[in-house]
């Protein structure tokens, strides 16, 4: 399931997508993700507990066995992750950093290409990151 991040003056607000129509009115606020997560799963349960208990389809349902993705807005991710420095990522994406700053600062709004180009970009630091060994 991926809950939508929306990052606030202290902390974030979210909600569920991707997810069973059960839960699509989950919504919450916490200052960090793991609280927006453990938020998320308390509700779950509070939905299964009180609004589908005996429901079949939530007999087995199990919210600490559910994986979360997170999506963010660029602006909201570039302010998430402020360690990663926009420059670099428009070069990796093949992308004018000026606008990416846009994008980041929320002047300007991407396309759909240019977000997947700029997501690939992440994934594939990211990546790259996971097989640095420092000594």
């Amino acid at each position: 399931m991926t809950i939508v991040l929306e990052k606030m003056e202290d902390g974030y607000g979210a909600w569920l997508s991707d997810c069973p129509e059960a839960f699509s009115g989950i919504h919450t606020i916490a200052a960090s993700k793991e609280q927006i997560t453990d938020n998320v799963k308390m509700l779950m349960r509070d939905f299964i507990e009180n609004d589908f208990k005996g429901d079949p389809k939530f007999v087995d349902f199990n919210p600490d066995e559910v994986v979360f993705h997170f999506q963010y807005s660029l602006m909201d991710f570039f302010d998430s992750f402020s360690a990663i420095k926009i420059n670099s990522i428009a070069k990796l994406a093949g992308l004018n950093p000026s606008l990416v700053r846009q994008y980041a600062s929320g002047a300007a709004n991407a396309s759909a290409a240019q977000a997947k180009k700029i997501e690939e970009a992440v994934r594939a630091l990211a990546q790259s990151l996971l097989h640095v060994s420092i000594i």
